[in-house]
């Protein structure tokens, strides 16, 4: 009789602020990337994913903002609200009186290392360049868990990258490719163009 083996849990951990500032480099104003589509490329690329845990920090503005600032928030919170459509848990930072996130790192932070402590899963799986986590996911790694990077074509960290298992970087219409400016990156790091293959929403 064949033994079972013991079924991989894997959990991707999603800075949503990080990625849609990163989103902002390549989209125009008022777009966003449905975050939905990009489910089945993660999916994949990371051959199955159990949960999803999004984090962010909703922006608003005033009437006398800029159409252009307007734009900006506007599609922020739709792609934010595109996430947690699909997410199993959404930390929620808040924005200061100086207009500064607070908050979401240090949720993201927490929580990775919470449940590797409490062993809710085997593969930990970060989408953001955020230097801020490298503490984190040395605790986690110390801790005997697999740790996998995903990064957007702007916001790739190259530190993480050699950090991680298995690691994906989603290009945007030869973005990272065009712009390139390591001299070297971890051999196994996987691109993926996702130009034609994730939607595209604007707001008005």
């Amino acid at each position: 009789m064949v033994k079972k083996t013991k079924q991989i849990k894997k959990c991707l951990y999603v800075d949503l602020s990080n990625l849609y500032g990163g989103l902002c480099e390549v989209l125009k104003p008022g777009e966003y990337i449905d975050f939905a589509s990009m489910l089945p490329l993660l999916d994949k690329a990371f051959e199955g994913i159990d949960e999803i845990k999004v984090y962010g920090a909703y922006m608003g503005y005033e009437e006398s903002s800029s159409k252009k600032h307007k734009l900006f928030v506007k599609s922020q919170n739709e792609f934010f609200n595109s996430a947690k459509l699909v997410a199993n848990y959404f930390g929620e930072g808040r924005i200061s009186r100086n207009k500064q996130e607070k908050g979401v790192d240090m949720k993201l932070g927490v929580d990775i290392v919470n449940d590797a402590h409490l062993g809710r899963f085997d593969d930990y799986i970060l989408f953001s360049e955020d230097a801020d986590f490298d503490y984190p996911i040395k605790v986690i790694k110390e801790m005997g868990k697999n740790f996998h990077y995903c990064s957007f074509a702007t916001r790739y960290s190259n530190a993480l990258a050699f950090q991680s298992w298995r690691k994906v970087l989603f290009d945007y219409d030869g973005h990272y490719l065009s712009n390139k400016t390591e001299a070297r990156v971890p051999k196994k790091l996987v691109i993926k163009e996702i130009y034609n293959l994730v939607k595209i929403v604007k707001v008005s």
